[in-house]
């Protein structure tokens, strides 16, 4: 093959590279949009608009967690279906259940079981979509390129972000109730739309079928879908079947061989744990803010914004980061950052709270953006080509431990809420020592992370030296500091 041929091949697949990456990146600012409702401040906003009591609001606020034991069977719908493409798009239309909620409340109308309902059916939506866009992502992106283009991605997400938590907080503080949670509803079903649209032009083509096509070697009738398909069970009969028994057998059986790698049973394991830490918690740091400190949606929205900024600087740079370091490298400084945020958070009160928001605002920022970026990365190395039915797997697990997190945390936070101290004229109330305990555990969680191995791995000190060498434009790695 000469020159000319091999630049003409070359060429569109770095365009369709491109051509992906873009509309990747479109997908997900769109979708963010409409997710930040589901999820904090303006989430509990409209959980309280909708009666939710202090139990229910952590119930619900696990769902995004409950699930992904749904992506069990993503896999075989996989399988099965082979238009990936397609399916996020069946799956995001999910989201438009969302309609109801704001249909009846056009008429005043506002209903904790119906909330509850319409949240749990969104979620599995979400949690099949997510499974495939997994897939997708690491067919699409080389690995060597994953990190930088999931933090410039990332980067574009919090823009979004940034600017419709603005938008949303604002309109929750001027327009009064039931037009201000129509509003926001509506604009989130908007954004749905979008990123529907957005994900029509995407092209699923794995990069072992542009490498082949590159080089001549695609084998002769051999389709993208067959070798998608092929990678989603390994070791596994790969025959159709429309007997539903004859799926589940096949589930279980493939997660069964799945655990069969050790380093992927230990990340299960640690997203188990994990995910039921964070639980105990979760629902309650917005509800401090709204119901104990009176804040109002729009500083709790700048608070938000001032984290999205943060993210925007360190997503790139954990990117970098992870790429020549190690993806778990990013996880576990992450995990080390924001474990001790619930620590700080017991000293959110009458009169320090302003000060403590400040702090929070800092390790926010620079902890979850690890944490995000970390999770989807490691596990995408971790998995390999069976990346979806990993992730698959261990959301799953944590959806379990999640929902199990929610009901002790939900339990808990019914019972410590009405306690109400004051020493030395500092405020405390009954949530702030369920904080504490939550930060305690989040160490718990980190050991475990720490026992998933990784090709390489930078202790927590040599990552924050190596972004103080990135802000100050002085990027040195030293090699001989990591410890493997």
């Amino acid at each position: 093959m000469n020159n000319d041929q091999q630049q003409n091949i070359s060429t569109p697949s770095q365009t369709i590279l491109k051509h992906n990456k873009f509309w990747l990146t479109v997908e997900g600012a769109a979708s963010s949009v409409y997710l930040i409702l589901t999820q904090g401040a303006l989430f509990t906003a409209i959980a309280i608009y909708f009666k939710l009591t202090t139990f229910w609001l952590s119930v619900t606020t696990a769902f995004p967690l409950v699930f992904q034991v749904f992506q069990l069977i993503a896999p075989t719908i996989i399988k099965r279906s082979k238009n990936r493409v397609r399916l996020m798009i069946i799956f995001n239309a999910g989201r438009f259940i969302w309609f109801i909620p704001l249909a009846t409340s056009l008429f005043g109308f506002s209903s904790a079981l119906e909330f509850i309902v319409i949240f749990a059916v969104s979620q599995l939506a979400n949690a099949l979509a997510g499974n495939v866009w997994v897939g997708l992502s690491r067919d699409l992106i080389p690995e060597h390129e994953r990190g930088k283009f999931l933090g410039r991605r990332n980067v574009a997400i919090s823009i979004t972000t940034m600017i419709s938590t603005y938008i949303y907080t604002a309109i929750l503080d001027i327009l009064s109730k039931p037009l201000s949670i129509i509003i926001t509803i509506l604009i989130g079903m908007i954004a749905t739309i979008i990123s529907i649209i957005a994900t029509f032009p995407i092209r699923d083509i794995s990069l072992q079928e542009i490498s082949q096509q590159s080089t001549g070697n695609l084998a002769p009738g051999t389709t993208f879908e067959e070798k998608s398909a092929g990678n989603l069970a390994p070791g596994t009969n790969k025959q159709k079947t429309d007997s539903i028994k004859s799926n589940l057998v096949y589930l279980f059986s493939y997660n069964k061989q799945l655990l069969q790698d050790s380093n992927i049973k230990r990340f299960v394991i640690a997203m188990f744990a994990w995910n039921f830490i964070l639980q105990l918690t979760a629902p309650f740091f917005a509800y401090h803010q709204i119901t104990n400190l009176s804040m109002s949606m729009r500083l709790i929205g700048i608070t938000s914004i001032l984290t999205s900024l943060l993210s925007i600087i360190f997503y790139r740079i954990w990117g970098v980061l992870g790429d020549k370091l190690g993806h778990k490298s990013v996880l576990v400084t992450g995990i080390n950052i924001v474990s001790l945020i619930p620590m700080l958070w017991f000293f959110m009160g009458k009169p320090l709270w302003p000060y403590m928001m400040g702090v929070d605002v800092l390790l926010t920022g620079l902890g979850w953006s690890a944490i995000d970026l970390g999770i989807l990365t490691f596990g995408m190395e971790i998995g390999g080509k069976n990346s979806s039915a990993c992730f698959a797997l261990a959301n799953a697990g944590a959806g379990i431990s999640g929902l199990a997190g929610a009901v002790v945390g939900g339990f808990l936070g019914q019972k410590l809420k009405p306690i109400n101290l004051t020493l030395w004229s500092f405020e405390i109330n009954g949530l702030q020592f369920l904080f504490l305990v939550g930060g305690l555990l989040r160490f718990l969680g980190l050991a475990l992370f720490k026992k998933v191995q990784a090709a390489n791995y930078a202790k927590p000190g040599v990552m924050v030296t190596n972004v103080l060498s990135i802000i100050a434009r002085r990027f040195a790695i030293r090699p001989a500091e990591l410890d493997e």
